[in-house]
């Protein structure tokens, strides 16, 4: 017995099937109102404050010629 019906099942389901596109009538509403960088530095606060300092990492290697 399966409980989960099959795609067979649910296009069968439908009178013409629904695709979804980037204009197909989805609006996505912006939560917050503020001004984008205040809202990123509000969440960098929160970042330093969980997490006040780097964790130690390994050096890359010996690199004598770094030049561009």
């Amino acid at each position: 017995m399966k409980s989960s019906p099959t795609l067979v099942d649910l296009l069968r389901d439908r009178s013409e099937p629904q695709w979804l596109v980037s204009d197909g009538g989805v609006t996505v509403n912006v939560r917050d109102p503020r001004e984008p960088f205040a809202a990123l530095d509000d969440l960098m606060v929160v970042v330093e404050a969980l997490c006040p300092a780097w964790p130690p990492r390994d050096p890359f290697g010996p690199m004598p010629d770094l030049r561009l």
